[in-house]
Parts: structure tokens; C-alpha cells; sequence
């Protein structure tokens, strides 16, 4: 009787795609997609990060539908590529049995409003701040790198501001977040919130 990878299937959904980018992705596709799929992870660890034999159709389902609560539908299509595309290559390695994204029906929110939209980047949006940001990089302006730092680490502007030399371990390419800094009111550090390494 033929099974799934028992051993395999037990990995966490975020591990197996970082595992899958690294073989497959890494150095075949651009730093901006590369970046895309981070992003992506990211998002899956945080929301998402079921052991790969846990992962049904219908929890899955669940998951697309709570990203089309805020995303287009077309942002929720990329979302979705990356996910399944480590899914089926689970599947063609026999890890897993068969795949649970095959039949999902694919959502988003089309109708935002302009409030809604003015607050929030869509996918799509990024990348393209992504792309110019990384083409215009000029150690005159400062503020692109503090974007740019925000954008990928998902640190709030306050905590980019908060950085010091010694935040910083460039044997690791590590940051650490032990403080912020009040742009607004005093123009003084402060005590962060949360204190963690990026």
C-alpha cells in the first residue's frame, strides 16, 4: 500500500516553503519575486503554519477566504501560487498523498473603498514601491533605506528610527529591535513594545 513521508509530512507548512524557495526558486527567479515569496512565508507563518499533514481542503479554503477579506483577488491568486506550488511539489515528492489547494475557489475584495485603499498598498503596489526603491538607492537620501527596511522587515516606522549601530549583528544580518524612537512628540528614544530579532 503506497503512503506519504510520514517523517516529511509533519514539517510546518512555512519550513517546507522556505525549503522548496531554496531549491527551486533561489537564483532562478528575480530579488523582487524572491522577495514576493518571503513575503509570503511570512504571512504563512504568522496565519497559516499547519504541520503539512493537517492541511485539508477545507482549512485551506479558510485560509483564501480570510486573505480576500483585505486583498484583491488578484493579489489572493499570487498568495495562492506560492503556497500551492510548494503543495504540489509535496505531492510529486510523495510527502503528501494529494493535494488539498487543488480545488479552492479563489476570492478578494474588489469593492475597498478609497479610505481602505488609501491606507493600505495592495501586492501589486509594493512590488512596484519595491522595484523603484531598490534602482533609486542613493546614500544622500536616507529615507528610501528606512522604507525599504520597513517594507521587508514588516518594522514599524518608529522602530526603523529607533535603530543604533550596536541594534545591528552583521555576522547574522540580524536587527535587533530594543527601542524606538518618538518622531512626533518628544524627538526622544523610547521603550519598544516588542523587543526581537529580524
Amino acid at each position: 500500500l503506497f503512503r506519504s513521508n510520514f517523517a516529511k509530512e509533519k514539517i510546518y507548512l512555512a519550513d517546507y516553503m522556505r525549503s522548496w524557495k531554496k531549491l527551486y526558486k533561489d537564483g532562478t527567479v528575480s530579488e523582487s519575486v524572491s522577495i514576493r515569496i518571503d513575503m509570503v512565508i511570512r504571512y504563512v507563518e504568522n496565519n497559516y503554519n499547519l504541520m503539512l499533514k493537517d492541511i485539508t481542503s477545507d482549512n485551506y479554503q479558510e485560509y483564501i477566504n480570510k486573505l480576500a477579506e483585505r486583498l484583491s483577488t488578484e493579489s489572493v491568486v499570487k498568495y495562492h501560487a506560492y503556497v500551492s506550488g510548494a503543495i504540489k511539489h509535496a505531492v510529486r515528492t510523495d510527502v503528501l498523498l494529494k493535494n488539498p489547494c487543488e480545488y479552492v475557489q479563489i476570492k478578494g475584495n474588489n469593492a475597498r473603498t478609497f479610505e481602505e485603499e488609501s491606507k493600505f498598498l495592495s501586492l501589486d503596489e509594493y512590488y512596484r514601491l519595491y522595484d523603484v526603491i531598490i534602482n533609486s538607492l542613493d546614500p544622500h537620501y536616507r529615507s528610501k533605506y528606512i522604507i525599504l527596511l520597513a517594507m521587508v522587515s514588516g518594522m514599524r516606522l518608529g522602530e526603523c528610527l529607533g535603530l543604533t549601530w550596536d541594534n545591528l549583528d552583521r555576522d547574522k544580518c540580524t536587527v535587533k529591535i530594543e527601542k524606538g524612537f518618538d518622531y512626533r512628540k518628544t524627538k526622544e528614544f523610547t521603550d519598544c513594545k516588542r523587543s526581537e530579532e529580524r
